[in-house]
């Protein structure tokens, strides 16, 4: 009976520990991608940018030259706006990567020091509250309130926030005057193993690896290289593309595409 309970809170502690390192990659990965588009989004977004100017350029030549086999003059505003239907979701998803930019570039910085302070507070009230951990508490409505404005200080790395929700929650804990069941989580073992699938999957996605990227300047700068080389190829394919265009559009047409990139 005595060893059964101590495998029992060995396999429970390790559950834990799971938990909260999984939590802790799901952070730092959202971390790196913030970084990631602080660093490369204004090339990306050209590129971009490059690449629905050629999609435009493309469907107007696929439109003239439907007119033209049929010995029509193509109509110049049937023309632009079937270029703009044809290209709209394009449009809104770079409007969205630009709103992701732009909210990158905003966030503040985080010390080391504030950083790993945010970490242990989390840390010391996700095992008195993580609803994994302790799925007794999932029935108390303030319990379960609180911890999720703590995930959402722990994710927007507010560390005063974080201080004053480990306050709530011992003053909360305190106030708890009926016995809780003891803790008894069915199948751990099956959960474990679910589990460090999870954190093996985690590291092997794109954002976890950019932390290989920041640690070496070379990779970055290599990648900097790259993404102004593909900008470029975008552009002259455009120029190749506006060549075509302009031996196909009726005289006197003109299309709008705001070809000027800006930040």
């Amino acid at each position: 009976m005595h060893e059964l309970g101590r495998v029992k809170d060995a396999a429970l502690d390790r559950y834990e520990k799971l938990i909260l390192l999984k939590n802790e990659l799901k952070k730092e990965r959202f971390q790196l991608e913030q970084e990631h588009t602080r660093e490369f989004g204004k090339e990306v977004l050209e590129i971009f940018h490059r690449e629905i100017e050629c999609a435009r350029k493309v469907k107007a030549i696929e439109f003239c030259q439907m007119y033209v086999n049929r010995g029509q003059e193509p109509d110049g505003e049937a023309l632009q706006q079937y270029v703009q239907q044809e290209t709209s979701e394009l449009m809104t998803h770079l409007d969205a990567m630009r709103r992701t930019y732009e909210k990158a570039k905003e966030a503040e910085e985080v010390s080391a020091a504030d950083l790993k302070t945010i970490k242990t507070i989390y840390r010391a009230i996700a095992k008195q509250i993580h609803l994994d951990i302790h799925p007794e508490l999932g029935e108390m409505e303030e319990l379960r309130d609180l911890w999720n404005q703590v995930n959402h200080a722990y994710e927007s790395n507010d560390l005063e926030q974080l201080r004053e929700l480990d306050l709530l929650v011992s003053l909360t804990l305190a106030g708890i005057t009926e016995q809780l069941v003891e803790l008894n989580i069915p199948d751990v073992e099956e959960k474990i193993k679910k589990m460090e699938w999870e954190i093996r999957d985690l590291r092997s996605k794109e954002p976890y690896q950019y932390k290989n990227l920041f640690s070496r300047p070379e990779l970055v700068e290599e990648k900097h290289r790259e993404l102004r080389r593909q900008a470029e190829e975008y552009r002259q394919y455009s120029l190749q593309l506006e060549e075509r265009l302009n031996q196909i559009l009726p005289e006197g047409t003109f299309l709008f595409w705001n070809d000027d990139w800006q930040e």
